[in-house]
């Protein structure tokens, strides 16, 4: 497993609201989804620089970022 770089480091903190570091580039399409508590929106996202997969989740109940994976 490769380490975080850096940005991906301090991208462990944010919070939903807070935006991607620069070298986060989304991957695929958004997915749209409705729960019970409103709309949320889900994109993944891959770092330029080490490699790992990030989800991002606006729902409201969600940290926001959440680590799936680093590169191996």
């Amino acid at each position: 497993m490769v380490q975080l770089c850096r940005p991906c480091i301090q991208q462990k903190s944010k919070r939903r609201r807070d935006p991607p570091h620069s070298r986060l580039k989304a991957i695929g399409e958004a997915r749209h989804l409705n729960s019970h508590i409103g709309a949320s929106r889900e994109q993944d996202y891959q770092c330029q620089n080490c490699g790992a997969i990030w989800l991002y989740d606006s729902d409201k109940g969600s940290s926001g970022w959440l680590l799936m994976a680093s590169a191996t």
